[in-house]
């Protein structure tokens, strides 16, 4: 996106036309929501076409298996890159079955005693998905810092507690639905999946509950 920008700009310029200001791009104002929830549908869609020719599996448009894939990049010495989709695995000669009457050998038992305990399987990393995670954190930053809103500010200890129970609690959730806000809303409901659509109810619900009862300060009775 930035190298098009960059090109159509110069191009603009040795053509004598006017160029407008990055303001005026909309890149140093926040936009309003209807207009950042069709920019975020658009670059969804093309990522999620991006993800069909990157990644190995039917994998939806989603941000829960990326910091596994980073992590296990990190932390792993050896594990297994995946950077497109797989060869399609060659098909298994068929066994021709034994002849009538002739002895079939039982297969020999494996030896336990002495035998070295089997080792740990090597991570894959989706390549794919390590650029989708670290791309929207840079892509975030650099949004924020054209905005102005780039800040490190302190907080209370309170608040860095509540902070950090507060992601420990989502990345539970995240494992346990087996996928994130993205992945399970947009991509499972786009999908059609019962699950899926469950799950966007109970994450509003939470959410307003959430909202009701920290931030707005709330009870089980209205206030007056």
């Amino acid at each position: 996106t930035i190298v098009a920008v960059v090109f159509l700009r110069r191009r603009a310029r040795a053509a004598g036309k006017e160029v407008r200001s990055w303001s005026g791009l909309g890149l140093r104002r926040s936009w309003r929501p209807w207009q950042a929830g069709l920019a975020i549908a658009l670059l969804g869609g093309l990522g999620w076409l991006s993800r069909a020719a990157g990644s190995p599996t039917n994998y939806p448009l989603g941000v829960t298996h990326g910091p596994y894939n980073v992590a296990a990049l990190a932390f792993w010495t050896d594990p297994v890159h995946v950077v497109g989709k797989p060869a399609a695995p060659a098909a298994k000669a068929p066994v021709a079955p034994a002849p009538a009457g002739a002895a079939v050998s039982a297969p020999a038992a494996p030896e336990v005693a002495g035998k070295a305990p089997p080792a740990l399987p090597r991570p894959k990393v989706v390549w794919w998905l390590v650029a989708l995670v670290t791309s929207m954190v840079g892509g975030s930053f650099v949004s924020a810092k054209l905005g102005g809103r780039a800040k490190l500010l302190p907080r209370q200890p309170g608040e860095t507690i509540v902070a950090f129970l507060g992601g420990l609690l989502v990345g539970l959730g995240a494992g346990a639905a087996k996928g994130c806000v993205v992945g399970n809303i947009i991509s499972g409901v786009g999908l059609l999946s019962v699950g899926t659509a469950l799950f966007a109810v109970t994450t509003f619900l939470g959410n307003q509950a959430a909202t009701w009862f920290y931030l707005m300060g709330g009870g089980f009775r209205s206030r007056r």
